[in-house]
């Protein structure tokens, strides 16, 4: 698969995150709560710019090109790829393996 074909795979799946949302289930917006405030943390400590990247496509739907998305966030286009790919897999797993903000806060020890 060439790399506009997996960027395309991509988009679509982003795409059918942000529809998901977009259905005001409580359920992938619980999910999707737990994902933010993950990759929010991880920024915060200065991990990662996954965060910069998720609020980009998700929370401010900013339609830029990739190459411009990847300036946009002080990533590498490769790396905007990456990313996109881990916040993806991580909604999806967070998701099928029912994991929520509301899950964790009320899971106990």
């Amino acid at each position: 698969m060439n790399p506009s074909t997996k960027d395309r795979e991509l988009s679509k799946k982003e795409k059918r995150i942000i529809n998901l949302l977009l259905s005001n289930d409580s359920l992938y917006a619980k999910t999707f709560a737990l994902v933010c405030n993950h990759y929010l943390i991880n920024y915060l400590m200065a991990k990662s710019n996954h965060y910069l990247v998720l609020k980009a496509i998700y929370l401010d739907k900013i339609n830029f090109p990739k190459w411009a998305l990847a300036n946009h966030c002080n990533i590498s286009r490769t790396t905007l790829f990456d990313y996109r790919n881990d916040i993806i897999n991580c909604f999806e797993t967070c998701l099928k393996e029912n994991i929520t903000m509301e899950e964790i806060s009320t899971t106990k020890g």
